[in-house]
């Protein structure tokens, strides 16, 4: 249930950031240019007071669209957050308890093991050897395999000279890894994925340098403050409510 929930709020995420460019050009840019236009066009106002009237334009436009800025970065945020906070808790969750009979067996396995290492006559006897850890298929079994292969690892690379020592390590690394992803809780793997999107998706703009340059041609602000909404509401917060009065 927790992975397809990380991937329904990565999902929404992801469409805010498909939709943001469509939503602002076409309830905000267009719209703008559209009563720009009207206003350039009155013959009835002069020089004067077209440009009182393209100010207020302005700056009505620039506090709408920062505001819907500000919902479309908080929802994408929201939503980003509790995917990051889902992925965690699968990555962090216990591994199933392993019952009694399963975790004697396994320490019987592991001393023979230990012991095939440590009496080995050569490094790859030794690997041999280890490569019994990985026939384990619980998690919490295959943990404690791990642990037990750092420590063993000494008494292979002790065996080992040369070239041969530089191979036992990349074996030795390649059990390890083998090791560590069986050991991880149930869908692990997906969620140090959807781990890796979020942070991702938190540290990229929302809006696209293409979408900044042209809201730069609504107010110099709406450029500046496009991808950082939250600053703009505390910022200009006095600047919204007098042109809440307009």
């Amino acid at each position: 249930m927790t992975i397809e929930t990380i991937r329904d709020n990565l999902e929404k995420a992801q469409q805010v950031r498909d939709n943001v460019s469509a939503v602002i050009r076409q309830f905000h840019i267009v719209p703008y240019q559209e009563h720009r236009g009207k206003v350039n066009a009155d013959r009835m106002l002069s020089e004067e007071g077209k440009q009182f009237q393209l100010l207020k334009l302005r700056d009505k436009f620039e506090v709408e669209t920062m505001k819907a800025l500000y919902e479309m970065q908080k929802t994408q945020d929201q939503e980003v957050i509790n995917a990051r906070n889902a992925a965690e808790k699968v990555l962090t969750q216990p591994l199933p308890k392993v019952n009694d009979i399963h975790q004697q067996l396994f320490k019987d396995k592991l001393q023979q093991i230990k012991a095939n290492v440590m009496f080995a006559s050569s490094y790859k006897s030794a690997l041999e050897a280890l490569q019994g850890l990985t026939d384990e298929e619980e998690p919490a079994l295959v943990k404690q395999a791990t642990e037990s292969l750092l420590t063993l690892s000494n008494e292979v690379i002790a065996n080992a000279t040369g070239e041969d020592r530089i191979q036992a390590k990349r074996q030795l690394g390649s059990l390890y890894k083998e090791l560590v992803k069986k050991a991880q809780p149930k869908d692990a793997e997906e969620a140090k994925k959807a781990l890796e999107m979020a942070n991702s998706m938190l540290a990229a703009n929302l809006v696209s340098s293409v979408l900044v340059s042209a809201l730069g041609e609504i107010s110099r602000d709406l450029a500046r403050f496009a991808n950082n909404p939250y600053a703009y509401m505390t910022t200009k917060s006095d600047f919204i409510k007098k042109v809440s009065m307009y």
